[in-house]
């Protein structure tokens, strides 16, 4: 009796185990997709996909991630062989970077790269007050003609709060004053969740 009594128990005890056991998954840790570093859009990337010598707004900016800021009396855009060539009529014009298609956050990195065309000296800035003056993180350099500009810059929490608090929530390249400039290079990279290749 002894005998059968210990493996009754034993039973018991293997049943319970395993009722617990399976009563309990849930707090059981699944694996979480991991952020990733990405490069998030790449400005000679998508102007391949354009025409050289296209100059209609609505084709330049058939994306999400740049947009118009005005019409042929103030701005007008060209697709060059070496980037995206803007001539700004009015001080405020230019192209934005759209917070909408980038979600932007603080460590994301903007990388800009391109030449000031105009014979008049003029400043280039990525802006983030539209009806005035605030270069993200100060940088407005002077340039000549044929000047190159490059700049990465690394996005803090203030920055990020400026972009969004902007109307149109996005970041404005643009110059000081009327001139012309090339925008060669424009990348925006940053931690993102990237989907399963299906």
């Amino acid at each position: 009796m002894k005998k059968e009594g210990l493996i009754l128990l034993a039973l018991v005890l293997v049943f319970g185990f395993v009722v617990l056991g399976c009563g309990s998954t849930s707090e059981i840790p699944l694996p979480t997709k991991q952020p990733e570093w990405v490069e998030i859009f790449k400005l000679s990337d998508y102007l391949d996909t354009l025409t050289v010598g296209e100059t209609d707004r609505d084709v330049i900016f058939d994306t999400p991630f740049l947009a118009d800021t005005g019409t042929d009396s103030n701005v007008t855009y060209e697709v060059k062989a070496g980037g995206l060539e803007v001539t700004v009529i009015s001080a405020w014009a230019g192209f934005d970077i759209n917070n909408s298609a980038f979600n932007f956050i603080a460590g994301d990195t903007i990388e800009i790269k391109g030449t000031y065309t105009d014979s008049t000296s003029r400043q280039v800035l990525l802006n983030l007050n539209h009806a005035g003056w605030k270069p993200l993180q100060g940088w407005n350099p002077s340039l000549d003609q044929d000047d190159p500009f490059e700049k990465e810059f690394e996005l803090e929490a203030g920055d990020v709060a400026d972009i969004k608090a902007a109307d149109p929530a996005a970041i404005r390249v643009r110059l000081n004053d009327p001139g012309a400039f090339i925008v060669e290079e424009l990348i925006v990279s940053g931690m993102r969740l990237v989907p399963d290749e299906e």
